[in-house]
């Protein structure tokens, strides 16, 4: 049976824990709330023990990065839910190194299509990943799968620093970039979009050959 308007205020975690467990307690916004506040740690148990419920309007139920976080790690989500959990994360919602790099790669591996509807915030993942790989495999999915343009195209390999601000400078200089597959895929993309002129594959790296349209 479900407990309705009882006061959860004198109850200790324990006895909250079991409650929740057994789905005694109701899941809305009023209790989701008051565990949120009151008993964090238990946050992510009532999201995952009530999912069908919270799917129903995840709006209705704010999260921090740290509990987005838990929730996308738990196991307890397919690729479908985890996209609406990201889908409906808040908009002002202060975004950790990890999240990012959580949501580039499910977006790099085509599980969060619906992120490149938003090229600004795509941008704001991107730009707060810490791993350099994945950051590259989002951006070439990117590119891959979008009409994107030149001024485009630069502000996300600005992105990456180094030597890929020199191809996106276009002024006809020849960066080199470490022989990854990763490196290569973007290359490949790049020159389909005729970003850069082309590229050369050596021993121990790929020597870009730029556009010079200055």
């Amino acid at each position: 049976f479900i407990l309705t308007g009882i006061d959860l205020s004198n109850i200790d975690e324990e006895r909250v824990s079991f409650l929740m467990e057994t789905k005694c307690i109701k899941f809305n916004s009023y209790y989701f709330d008051f565990i949120k506040k009151e008993h964090t740690q238990l946050t992510v148990s009532f999201i995952v023990n009530n999912k069908e419920t919270y799917f129903e309007n995840p709006l209705s139920y704010s999260i921090d990065s740290s509990v987005a976080i838990e929730l996308l790690e738990s196991g307890s989500f397919n690729d479908v839910e985890k996209a609406q959990i990201i889908y409906s994360l808040p908009s002002d919602m202060e975004i950790s190194n990890h999240l990012a790099n959580i949501v580039c790669n499910l977006f790099a591996t085509g599980k969060l299509d619906g992120m490149g509807e938003n090229e600004k915030k795509l941008k704001q993942y991107i730009k707060l990943s810490d791993i350099q790989d994945t950051k590259i495999s989002a951006i070439t999915y990117y590119f891959n799968r979008r009409h994107v343009n030149d001024d485009s195209i630069k502000v996300f390999l600005n992105l990456l620093g180094g030597a890929y601000c020199n191809i996106a400078a276009q002024n006809g200089q020849r960066p080199r970039l470490e022989k990854t597959k990763y490196n290569k895929k973007l290359l490949e993309s790049l020159l389909q979009k005729k970003f850069i002129s082309s590229y050369t594959e050596k021993e121990s790296d790929f020597k870009v050959n730029t556009r010079n349209i200055n």
